[in-house]
C-alpha cells in the first residue's frame, strides 16, 4: 500500500514487505540506488532452523505468549514453541503459522476475526498479522539503520504486497493491520482479472502430509505432531528442502531423514514394527533412520497442484480478451520448482515462459518498483460489477410487487442496480469512470445516501440478487432544498492502484463528498 502519489517522488526510500502464506520477507531501495538501477533491491538471507543462508525469506510463524503478547516470529518463533513444547510448557502459549490464508477463505471478514493457532485456540486476527507486519518492518529499519544511514519516517514509502486472488474485504483487512504501524510508456496492462487458488507450494506439503498419514496412519502422525514437536519441525523442514530440488526426469530415490519418535509412536499405537510394516512396499526402503521413496512416488507430490494451475491457464488462454498472448511470466517461491517448470513447459510448449532469477523475491522487487512509479500499473481489471442502489422506473409485469414504491403518485421499483462498471471492465487507474446522475426521491429530502454494491453477474437487476454484495456508502448532505427533486448529485467511481474511491458531487455548487469504500463489517 503506497503512499498518495505527491510523497513518493519525495521519498528517500521505498519498502517493501512480502507477508507470505508459508514465508515472509523484505526488500528495500534508496532513491539514489533506484535512479542508478531500478534493480537494486536490497534483501536479506535467514537463517532457517540450523540451515545458515537456506532463504531469501523466514517462516511465516507468529508467537504469543500466554498473555497474548507479541514473542517473536519467523524460525525464532519456530524454534522457542518447540522447546517450549518439549519441556510441556507450550499450553498456555500462542503459536500461528500459515495462517494467512485464513483470510482468503472468509469471504466475509469482520474486524473482529480471530484465527486459530497450533492448539484450536484463538487470538484477533488483525492482531496477529499487525504484529507480524511490525517485525518485519523494524528488522527492516533494523537493517538500515546498521548502514548508518539517517532517514525519517516520512521519506520512507511503504508497499504491502497481498494475494490479487483476495477478496477486496480480505485485502482492506491487511491494509487496516498494516496502519497499525505506518501509515509511460513500458507499463503494464491488465488483460485479464485476477483469479485463481490457493495452489501454491503448501498444496505439495499437504500431499506429503496425506502420504505420511497413509503409511503411518492417522493416529500415530496426530500424536507425532503433538508429542514431538521438534521433531515434526525437522520433518517438515526436511521436506521444504528436499521438494525444492526434486526434478520431472529424475529416477533416483528421495531420502528424508525421519526422527525416531515417529516409529516410537507408531509401534506404540500399532504394536508393530513401524520400519517393518513398510518395508513391504518395493517404493519405500529404510536406511537407517532414513526414509527413501521413489521418485516417482515423490514427484506425484506435485501433481495435483501442477493440474490445478495447467487446467486453469487453459480456461484462461482460451478467453478473447487473453487470446495472442504468447508469454507466461512466472513469479513467486513454487515458480522456482522444477516439478511446476516442467509441467507448464509440456503444456504450452507454444509460449514463451520466463521465470526470473530468485522468482520468490519477484513480487517483493516489483513492489519496490511500484512505490517508486505506482504508474507502472496503468489498467487494472474489474473483478465485479460496481453499481449503486436506486430508484427506477417500475417495469409492469416485469418487476416484482414486492420491488415496487409510490413516489408522488408514480410507481418506482426499489433497490435496482444502476451499473457503473461492468465485470471484466479494463479500467485506468486513478481515473474516474464515468458520472451518473442520481436525484431525491422526496422533494424536502434533505440528505442522499449513496450506496455501493457489487455482483459476479454483467446485468444484475437488484442489489439484492444472490451474485450482489453491499460494499459500503456515503451520505451527500442537501439541506437546501428548493430545487426539489430536480437537485442532482453525479456519482464517480476512482478505482486506484489498491482501493475504491467513492465521490458524489452536488451540480450547482460543486460540493464534493467522497469516501473510501469499507469492505469489513
Amino acid at each position: 500500500m503506497a503512499n498518495s502519489y505527491e510523497t513518493i517522488s519525495d521519498c528517500l526510500l521505498v519498502a517493501a514487505i512480502d507477508f507470505g502464506t508459508t514465508f515472509s520477507g523484505y526488500a528495500f531501495a534508496f532513491k539514489s540506488d533506484y535512479k542508478e538501477d531500478p534493480l537494486k533491491i536490497s534483501g536479506f538471507t535467514w537463517t532457517l532452523g540450523s540451515q545458515a543462508g537456506l532463504s531469501l525469506k523466514t517462516p511465516t510463524c507468529v508467537l504469543f505468549n500466554p498473555r497474548g503478547d507479541f514473542d517473536s516470529f519467523g524460525a525464532e518463533a519456530e524454534e522457542k514453541y518447540t522447546a517450549l513444547a518439549e519441556s510441556e510448557d507450550h499450553q498456555s502459549w500462542y503459536f500461528f503459522s500459515r495462517f494467512k490464508m485464513q483470510l482468503y477463505k472468509n469471504h466475509e471478514i469482520p474486524r473482529n476475526l480471530t484465527i486459530e493457532d497450533d492448539q484450536g485456540k484463538h487470538l484477533e486476527a488483525i492482531k496477529v498479522i499487525s504484529k507480524s507486519i511490525n517485525y518485519l518492518r523494524g528488522h527492516l529499519m533494523e537493517q538500515i539503520a546498521k548502514r548508518d544511514i539517517q532517514i525519517k519516517k516520512t521519506e520512507i514509502t511503504w508497499v504491502l504486497t497481498v494475494p490479487a486472488i483476495w477478496s477486496d474485504p480480505a485485502k482492506q483487512f491487511m491494509r487496516e493491520a498494516a496502519v497499525e504501524e505506518v501509515q509511460t510508456d513500458g507499463s503494464i496492462k491488465q488483460l485479464y482479472m485476477a483469479n485463481g487458488g490457493d495452489w501454491g507450494g503448501t498444496k505439495v506439503d499437504q500431499a506429503f502430509d496425506e502420504y505420511m498419514m497413509e503409511l503411518a496412519g492417522p493416529a500415530t502422525v496426530y500424536k507425532f505432531r503433538d508429542e514431538d514437536k521438534a521433531g515434526h519441525l525437522d520433518l517438515c523442514r526436511e521436506f521444504e528442502i528436499k521438494k525444492r530440488n526434486i526434478q520431472p526426469d529424475q529416477t533416483s530415490k528421495v531420502t528424508f531423514r525421519v526422527p525416531s519418535t515417529l516409529s516410537e509412536i507408531f509401534k506404540r499405537e500399532e504394536g508393530t514394527d513401524f520400519k517393518q510394516s513398510v518395508s513391504s512396499s518395493k517404493r519405500v526402503t529404510w536406511v537407517g533412520d532414513k526414509l527413501r521413496v521413489d521418485a516417482a512416488l515423490a514427484q506425484g507430490f506435485f501433481d495435483s497442484t501442477c493440474q490445478h494451475i495447467v487446467q486453469h491457464l487453459k480456461g484462461i488462454f482460451n478467453e478473447e480478451k487473453v487470446r495472442g498472448t504468447n508469454t507466461i511470466l512466472m513469479v513467486g517461491g513454487f515458480s522456482d520448482s522444477p516439478m511446476l517448470r516442467k509441467a507448464v513447459e509440456l503444456s504450452f510448449p507454444d509460449k514463451n515462459i520466463i521465470i526470473p532469477h530468485e522468482a520468490g523475491l519477484a513480487v517483493l522487487k516489483g513492489a519496490v518498483q511500484y512505490g517508486y512509479d505506482p504508474r507502472i500499473i496503468s489498467t487494472r481489471i474489474c473483478k465485479f460489477t460496481y453499481g449503486v442502489r436506486t430508484n427506477s422506473r417500475f417495469k409492469e409485469g416485469i418487476d416484482p410487487e414486492s420491488k415496487r414504491k409510490i413516489r408522488d403518485g408514480k410507481s418506482k421499483c426499489g433497490d435496482s442496480f444502476s451499473k457503473h462498471v461492468i465485470i471484466g471492465q479494463a479500467v485506468h487507474i486513478n481515473e474516474a469512470i464515468e458520472e451518473k446522475m442520481y436525484y431525491p426521491s422526496y422533494s424536502d429530502q434533505t440528505k442522499m445516501r449513496v450506496s455501493i454494491y457489487t455482483s459476479t453477474e454483467e446485468d444484475p437487476r437488484y442489489t439484492d440478487d444472490p451474485s450482489c454484495a453491499y460494499l459500503g456508502e456515503l451520505t451527500v448532505h442537501m439541506p437546501d432544498t428548493r430545487g426539489g427533486k430536480h437537485r442532482q448529485v453525479s456519482v464517480q467511481l476512482t478505482f486506484g492502484g489498491t482501493e475504491i474511491e467513492v465521490t458524489a458531487t452536488k451540480t450547482g455548487t460543486g460540493e464534493e463528498t467522497k469516501a473510501f469504500l469499507n469492505f469489513l463489517r
